[in-house]
C-alpha cells in the first residue's frame, strides 16, 4: 500500500511539474522539459520493481505494468520536446506502437476466445458471457487508441 502511495504522489508531483511548465511556457527560468518528466522515470524504475513482486506474490499490478513498459516513451518525449533529438514523431512514438501492437494481439486473442467459447456447449452461459464481455471491453479500449496514434502520427507527418 505505501508503494502505491509513494507511486500516486510521484505522479501528482510529475502533474504539477507539467501543470507550472504549461502555465508558464515564455518563462525564461522554467525547467527544461527532460527535468519536468524526471517524476515518471522514476515510477517507471519503481513499477519494474513492483511488478516483479507483484507477480510472485499474485498480486494486481495494472498501473504498474503501464508505467514499466513506457519507460522508453518517457524518455524520448522530453528529449523531443527539448529538441535535444530532432527525431520526427514517428521514431519517437516506436515504443507506444510496440505496446499498442501488442495490445492489438491480445484483442485479437480475446475475441477469437469469445467466439470459440460461445460456440463451446460444455461452458455455462456466465463464464461465455464474462468473455464476450472481456473481448468487447478490450476492443472498445485498444481500437480508439490505436486510431488516435495513427491520427496523431498523420497529422504530424503532413500525411504519409
Amino acid at each position: 500500500m505505501m508503494i502505491s502511495v509513494a507511486l500516486h504522489v510521484i505522479l501528482l508531483m510529475f502533474e504539477m511539474l507539467v501543470c507550472n511548465k504549461l502555465e508558464n511556457v515564455h518563462d525564461a527560468r522554467q525547467p527544461l522539459w527532460t527535468l519536468v518528466f524526471i517524476p515518471l522515470v522514476f515510477v517507471s524504475i519503481i513499477a519494474i520493481a513492483v511488478c516483479i513482486w507483484g507477480f510472485r506474490h499474485d498480486r494486481a499490478f495494472e498501473m504498474e505494468l503501464f508505467s514499466s513498459v513506457n519507460i522508453l516513451q518517457f524518455i524520448f518525449i522530453p528529449l523531443r520536446l527539448d529538441e535535444i533529438i530532432g527525431w520526427s514523431w514517428v521514431v519517437i512514438l516506436i515504443p507506444t506502437w510496440i505496446v499498442l501492437s501488442v495490445a492489438l494481439i491480445g484483442v485479437l486473442y480475446a475475441v477469437i476466445l469469445a467466439i470459440v467459447l460461445l460456440k463451446s456447449p460444455d461452458i455455462i452461459p456466465e463464464q461465455r458471457r464474462g468473455n464476450v464481455y472481456s473481448a468487447v471491453t478490450y476492443t472498445m479500449l485498444v481500437i480508439p487508441l490505436l486510431v488516435w496514434l495513427v491520427s496523431v502520427l498523420y497529422v504530424h507527418t503532413d500525411g504519409w
